[in-house]
């Protein structure tokens, strides 16, 4: 049986930061999403949603991104970090079968 392509499927990058932002504040010990420094993410050219927290780089169909963050206080802050950046991960991956290059989390404060 022969495959014939049916065409071609594109995820708008909103999309993909929701999906960025949704993974983020379902991990326990986020609050919220912090307001992004534009400095940064214009120096390595990398589109930007400050009021979402998020900036995001594609190339080649992989994904690397920045999330700035406000944690819950008390919690470990290198453990929420790193479960950040695999929720994301998992999320990106399964949700658009993308690579991920990096996942940079940025934590603003504490709330």
């Amino acid at each position: 049986m022969v495959m014939e392509e049916l065409g071609v499927v594109r995820v708008a990058r909103d999309v993909l930061v929701t999906i960025i932002e949704q993974a983020t504040l379902h991990v326990p010990g986020v609050a919220r999403m912090a307001r992004a420094d534009g400095f940064w993410n214009r120096l390595v050219s990398r589109k930007q949603w400050p009021d979402r927290g998020i900036a995001v780089t594609v190339k080649d169909a992989t994904v690397s991104a920045d999330v700035h963050v406000v944690l819950e206080p008390g919690v470990n802050m290198a453990r929420i970090g790193t479960a950040i950046q695999e929720a994301v991960i998992t999320a990106i991956e399964h949700m658009l079968g993308m690579q991920v290059a990096q996942i940079n989390v940025y934590i603003q404060d504490v709330a």
